[in-house]
């Protein structure tokens, strides 16, 4: 069994996602997010991959990318970029979009959630 894609998801994908790193994490297996991926064509390119994983795994992979996207928003040299980090403001981090209930520890742990 593999899910079939909407017509507009790579497009969608692409927009929203801009020029920031997309990630796909999936309890599917390799295969079928490799599938995925490529029936996303060149529009979408995924900074990785992580496929196989267990509702705890894909939590803790979640943890270590919303940490590591509000590290690098806020690592600047910039003027605002020390001004923030001396007010305690955080910036960046991961938005994760989520279709199952197995997501739901995954969704409630980065900056901005959305359930399916």
């Amino acid at each position: 069994l593999q899910d079939r894609l909407k017509k507009s998801s790579a497009h969608v994908l692409a927009d929203v996602s801009g020029e920031r790193p997309v990630y796909m994490l999936t309890g599917d297996s390799n295969t079928n997010a490799v599938s995925v991926s490529q029936q996303l064509g060149s529009d979408v390119r995924f900074a990785e991959i992580h496929a196989d994983l267990r509702p705890e795994e894909k939590l803790a992979k979640v943890r270590e990318l919303d940490q590591k996207l509000k590290a690098e928003a806020t690592a600047g040299t910039s003027w605002r970029a020390r001004f923030l980090r001396m007010l305690g403001v955080t910036q960046g981090g991961l938005v994760m979009v989520g279709d199952g209930v197995n997501d739901a520890p995954a969704l409630a742990a980065v900056t901005a959630g959305i359930s399916l």
